[in-house]
């Protein structure tokens, strides 16, 4: 049995609502509504430093890796193997 599990949550930095649901509309996963407050506190909590930013964080907002773009890109698949056991 497979026990591994991630969720994805897609936060946005758009600027406008508009410009959030086009790009929304094409992700299968979760989504931080456009405009919610937890947005500015996640952006100064793990300060985002371009688009596209795939931040990698535990249950307990323990970071795990702040350069999953990168991570995924280059290890494909055995990214979240290396995620999950970090948590």
């Amino acid at each position: 049995k497979d026990s591994k599990k991630i969720e994805i949550v897609f936060v946005s930095l758009d600027k406008n609502e508009s410009d959030w649901k086009e790009y929304y509309g094409i992700m299968p996963w979760l989504a931080v509504p456009f405009g919610d407050a937890r947005i500015k506190s996640l952006t100064q909590k793990f300060e985002p430093e371009g688009i596209p930013y795939l931040i990698v964080v535990g249950k307990d907002e323990k970071l795990l890796s702040d350069n999953g773009y990168e991570d995924v890109m280059v290890k494909k698949e055995k990214a979240i193997d290396e995620w999950t056991k970090l948590y």
